[in-house]
């Protein structure tokens, strides 16, 4: 469902429905099994995690109308309601509860999956992520057939916009890119190794999958004209050639994919000059830079509190003036950190900080230190770049795009692979030694207790 409603739709009970699906995958996540025992760190993670998703909950506390003025960037907006209702009424913290609890349903099932791959067997994430692979072929796949119906093709769910770009089932051509800019390392990695890593041997399937798989994906990010992919995949494929060198993993697959990067970049810079600058033009209300002035200025004024998540789209046009007043209704700031600072105050900025502390962890884990896991490096991959085109849009507050994008962080803050079965798979051999066969039953039984 997600899947087939993954873009910004106008329909709110998308996220109920989202939202309800979710709650057995948290239970079952959260659920105290005895044979499915999670470490101290991961315990602790997951504590943390939900306390943190309590956050946007203390948003919808009641505060008498009084004492809700005093807040940073209120004073002004509850006086009329004040002078209307008596300062005896009682609101919410945020100022749009109605968009904060809306916001609070959007997370529900990220939160669901990300919990649940921490407490996943190696083998059941290679099968949730072979799962979300295919949700990134079918979306190329659908991409490349909406150029080939038309501008009044059935298959344009949100619309033609003049203009013939793939866009898959999201309504912005952007957001269809932050879904395949994800799953493209993944790819990558099957198409180099032929297989989840270099574990194991190489299997003809799974190189050819890969490979295939990465020059589709590949042409459907030159199909959708999105300047942010032309950027996101240069970045991309000059990090991962730079792990495969440092690890000494270089195969066919690498020129195969360098070649089919440099095919993209030249393809997509037809498209780009005359339009790669005019989002920054400061008189425009859709002008990028001029919407980030005014959201810095906007979220200065409800810090440190914010104005509550979610409440962005209703609350920016009070910071118009009759200059930036244009037809555009601006629903984003355009910019994942400044949203967050404008919704959260403080507490934003901090989450965000926290996100980029662990992306890095994973860089430093799977690609500066030797030895790092092929498929938590890409998710880790898949995860910066997401967090690079954060500056320029916003990817998170795509439902499909913020639940891959968890379950992706959920494998890459996963434990690494041990070192014995890393070494068992480096150049010369990857046979798999066998287990010493002393004392089976009391290592099984160490193993399940």
């Amino acid at each position: 469902m997600a899947a087939m409603l993954g873009g910004l739709s106008f329909f709110s009970w998308r996220d109920c429905a989202l939202a309800l699906l979710a709650v057995p995958v948290l239970v079952l996540a959260l659920w105290p099994f005895r044979h499915v025992r999670s470490d101290i760190p991961t315990r602790r993670m997951i504590a943390l995690v939900l306390i943190l998703s309590a956050l946007p909950l203390a948003y919808l506390l009641p505060l008498p109308l009084e004492l809700a003025a005093h807040l940073p960037g209120r004073a002004v907006r509850l006086q009329a309601a004040i002078g209307e209702l008596g300062p005896g009424q009682w609101t919410a913290v945020s100022l749009a509860a109605d968009d904060t609890w809306q916001a609070w349903l959007k997370f529900i099932p990220g939160l669901a999956l990300f919990l649940a791959v921490l407490r996943l067997t190696t083998p059941q994430q290679k099968r949730l992520l072979s799962l979300i692979l295919g949700i990134v072929l079918l979306q190329s796949l659908w991409g490349l057939a909406q150029l080939s119906s038309g501008l009044d093709s059935w298959l344009v769910f949100y619309g033609a916009d003049g203009q013939n770009r793939a866009s898959g089932g999201f309504a912005n051509r952007n957001h269809f890119a932050s879904l395949l800019i994800l799953g493209l390392p993944l790819l990558a990695v099957l198409a180099c190794s032929g297989n989840w890593g270099w574990q194991r041997p190489a299997h003809v399937g799974w190189r050819t999958l890969g490979v295939l798989g990465f020059l589709l994906v590949t042409v459907a990010l030159v199909a959708s004209r999105s300047r942010a992919a032309a950027g996101l995949l240069i970045i991309e494929g000059c990090l991962f050639s730079a792990w495969l060198l440092r690890h000494r993993r270089v195969s066919p697959g690498l020129l195969i994919g360098g070649s089919a990067a440099a095919l993209a970049l030249t393809v997509m810079l037809l498209f780009a000059p005359t339009q790669l600058f005019s989002g920054l033009e400061l008189g425009n209300a859709d002008g990028r830079l001029g919407i980030l002035q005014r959201s810095l200025a906007a979220a200065l004024d409800f810090f440190p509190i914010g104005a509550g998540p979610g409440t962005f789209g209703s609350l920016f046009p009070g910071f118009d003036t009759r200059d930036t007043l244009d037809k555009v209704y601006v629903n984003h700031a355009h910019n994942d950190a400044l949203e967050l600072l404008f919704e959260l105050g403080a507490a934003g900025i901090a989450v965000y900080l926290a996100v980029v502390a662990a992306i890095s962890l994973g860089f430093w884990r799977h690609a500066v230190r030797r030895g790092g896991d092929a498929v938590q490096w890409a998710c880790a991959l898949g995860l910066f770049a997401l967090l690079v085109h954060g500056w320029v849009d916003y990817p998170v507050r795509v439902p499909l795009v913020a639940m891959v994008a968890l379950t992706f962080l959920g494998v890459m803050l996963g434990p690494a692979s041990p070192p014995r079965a890393r070494r068992a798979g480096t150049h010369e051999s990857s046979t798999v030694r066998p287990a010493q066969p002393s004392h089976p039953s009391s290592r099984a039984s160490r193993t399940v207790t």
